[in-house]
């Protein structure tokens, strides 16, 4: 069974927590299910940590990614860069 969720972006900073980082990390590799990791690169946008740069620039740096979930890694590495978390 597949189903679609569809993220309000307006609200994923609420999923904010100190213990996001560690569970955002095993979902963000190239070989996860697609629609899990690109709900995981919008709540790495919203809630922006240090500790996932690795992981994002992997992601940005794949040429077997979809253009849509590397250029997502992107979009939450300049949020990385811009927060100080």
């Amino acid at each position: 069974m597949t189903f679609t969720v569809q993220l309000d972006p307006q609200l994923v900073y609420r999923l904010d927590h100190p213990g996001l980082a560690e569970q955002l990390s095993p979902v963000l590799v190239a070989d996860w299910p697609r629609n899990e990791l690109y709900a995981a690169l919008w709540i790495a946008r919203a809630c922006p940590r240090q500790a996932l740069t690795g992981h994002l620039l992997a992601l940005a740096e794949d040429p077997e990614l979809p253009e849509t979930l590397r250029s997502l890694a992107v979009e939450a590495l300049a949020d990385v860069a811009g927060s100080r978390r």
